[in-house]
């Protein structure tokens, strides 16, 4: 992208690179890049708007699979909720419903304890399981 390697990608260099790629852009992309208005996008400004893009789509990921447990869509995952994903079609069912093993994961992951989980508490399940022990 850094045609010139000088270190710095301008808006032109940058909107060319775009349009080579086959995506058509206009100069204002550089708006969204460019955290310090200075015209260029340096490795600093690229990296951090790349994590920023990362980190978005991981938290859509998230939210996809939130809603994956949150069968009737009402923002929390309950235990009935939980049991019917876990439990699946292979007849473990009544097994999990009555598992105390079931009420505790709910009851870990609920931390305002309303006996179900939002998706702040996913998420912070979620970052507590990437977390080193």
């Amino acid at each position: 992208i850094d045609q010139d390697a000088s270190g710095v990608i301008s808006v032109t260099e940058l909107v060319a690179a775009l349009r080579r790629n086959g995506l058509e852009v206009d100069a204002t992309v550089h708006e969204v890049l460019d955290l310090d208005n200075s015209g260029e996008i340096d490795f600093g400004e690229f990296v951090a708007v790349t994590l920023d893009r990362r980190i978005l789509r991981q938290k859509e990921l998230c939210w996809e699979a939130f809603n994956a447990f949150d069968l009737d869509h009402n923002g929390k995952i309950s235990v009935a909720e939980l049991n019917e994903v876990l439990a699946g079609a292979d007849g473990a069912r009544d097994k999990l419903q009555t598992s105390p093993e079931l009420n505790g994961i709910l009851h870990s992951i609920d931390g305002n304890g309303d006996g179900e989980i939002d998706f702040r508490e996913f998420m912070q399940m979620l970052d507590d399981s990437a977390s080193p022990a």
